[in-house]
C-alpha cells in the first residue's frame, strides 16, 4: 500500500451513517493532513477499523515500536476520538486519518496544539 492509498483510500468500514455521535465530534486539529509527497519509506502505517479501544491501543503501540519517523493511523470516523485518546495514552504522535471524510489531524504526545 502506498502512502497516498493510505491517506485517501476509502474502505467498506467507512460508510456514512446517521449516528448522532458523529455530528458532535470536533473537527481535526489540522485539516491540511500529512504531505503525501514525503517518502513512503519514512511512514509507519497502521489501520484499525474495529470498534474496540483495546485494539486501537495495540495499533498505537505498534506505531510506537516502529523505527520509522512518521506515523499514520487510519480509523473509521466513529473511532477517531477513541484513537486520539489511545495515541496520547501510549505516548506516540501520529497523523490520524478517517478516509470516509478525507480529514486528518495530528494527535499524540508531541502535539504542539495540545494544551
Amino acid at each position: 500500500m502506498t502512502l497516498e492509498d493510505a491517506l485517501f483510500e476509502t474502505s467498506e468500514h467507512d460508510e456514512p451513517t446517521d449516528d448522532i455521535l458523529t455530528d458532535d465530534l470536533s473537527p481535526p486539529r489540522r485539516s491540511l493532513g500529512p504531505d503525501p509527497s514525503l517518502h513512503p519509506e519514512d511512514w509507519a502505517i497502521e489501520e484499525e477499523f474495529s470498534a474496540t479501544y483495546c485494539r486501537l491501543v495495540l495499533a498505537a503501540e505498534r506505531l510506537r515500536a516502529s523505527p520509522r519517523p512518521l506515523k499514520l493511523l487510519r480509523v473509521s470516523h466513529h473511532n477517531r476520538r477513541a484513537a486520539a485518546d489511545a495515541l496520547r495514552r501510549v505516548g506516540v504522535s501520529a497523523w490520524l486519518v478517517t478516509p470516509w471524510r478525507d480529514d486528518a489531524g495530528f494527535f499524540g504526545a508531541d502535539d504542539p496544539l495540545d494544551p
